[in-house]
C-alpha cells in the first residue's frame, strides 16, 4: 500500500514538473527590460509603449499589476500590429537559462 501511494506521489511531481514548463506564442521575442515607466519600456536599446490592456505575467504566470513590475528583468514580449506591448512574461532562472542570453537589439 505505501508503495503504491509513494509511486503516485512520484508520479504526480513528475506531471507537474512538466506542466509548469511555460509555452510562448511563436510571435514572442526575448529581451532585457532595462528601464519600465509605463507606458514606456525599454527593452534591450529599443523604446517601447505598453497598451492600456497589456498583460505582465509574473514568474508563475500569474497576472500582476503594473506597479509590481521590477525596474529590470529578463522578459518575453509580444507585439501587437502596431509594435506596442500587449504581453510580457517575467522569465524564471531556468527559463533564461534555457532560452540563453537576450539579443541586444
Amino acid at each position: 500500500m505505501v508503495g503504491v501511494r509513494g509511486l503516485g506521489i512520484v508520479l504526480l511531481l513528475l506531471v507537474s514538473s512538466l506542466v509548469s514548463a511555460r509555452d510562448f506564442p511563436r510571435d514572442a521575442m526575448r529581451g532585457a527590460a532595462i528601464k519600465f515607466d509605463y507606458p514606456a519600456i525599454t527593452i534591450g536599446s529599443k523604446q517601447l509603449r505598453m497598451v492600456p490592456s497589456a498583460r505582465i505575467y509574473n514568474e508563475h504566470n500569474r497576472l500582476i499589476r503594473r506597479a509590481a513590475m521590477p525596474g529590470k528583468a529578463q522578459v518575453m514580449y509580444q507585439l501587437d500590429h502596431r509594435g506596442n506591448v500587449r504581453n510580457l512574461w517575467l522569465l524564471t532562472p531556468e527559463e533564461v537559462k534555457a532560452l540563453g542570453p537576450a539579443p541586444m537589439r
